[in-house]
């Protein structure tokens, strides 16, 4: 099975941040077919693949990553809110500072920074408010949906 998220290279810029990019696309749903390994992979600089003894862990090193998702303008309109409310409630729960780009393209550049954990956080929060779109378009559509013309 083909997974939305997909590894690419990061670059290790100094030695405490990391930069990659992960392309987004909120289709790729339910996030149980996501495997968690899949998504920290994907936040890994490559020289820490093949050694997990080098993994930070709490009290470790103080690693800041930057990943970017690049998106749609519908479906950052929905990570974005009302007057911006719901990513300003992303940050604050997540601790990651999120970041997007103007909305002068058909595509948007959501920029997460932040520790891994924070990261991990942030990303899952815009997964679930997209699952969470989804399965309210598709009830709603139920709803007032009519039946197909032959």
């Amino acid at each position: 099975m083909d997974h939305p998220v997909k590894k690419q290279p990061a670059d290790v810029v100094g030695a405490r941040n990391v930069t990659g990019w992960l392309v987004f696309h909120p289709t790729h749903f339910p996030l149980e077919d996501i495997p968690f390994q899949d998504i920290a992979l994907a936040l890994l600089p490559p020289s820490m693949e093949m050694e997990p003894t080098k993994v930070p862990s709490e009290g470790g090193l103080n690693v800041t990553l930057t990943i970017r998702l690049l998106m749609h303008g519908k479906e950052v309109g929905s990570i974005i809110g009302k007057k911006g409310e719901t990513v300003k409630k992303m940050r604050e729960e997540s601790g990651a500072r999120i970041n997007i780009s103007e909305g002068n393209c058909p595509e948007r550049i959501v920029t997460i920074t932040g520790p891994t954990d924070t990261i991990f956080k942030a990303f899952a929060m815009i997964a679930y408010k997209f699952e969470e779109d989804i399965i309210n378009s598709m009830s709603n559509s139920q709803a007032t949906s009519k039946p197909p013309v032959p």
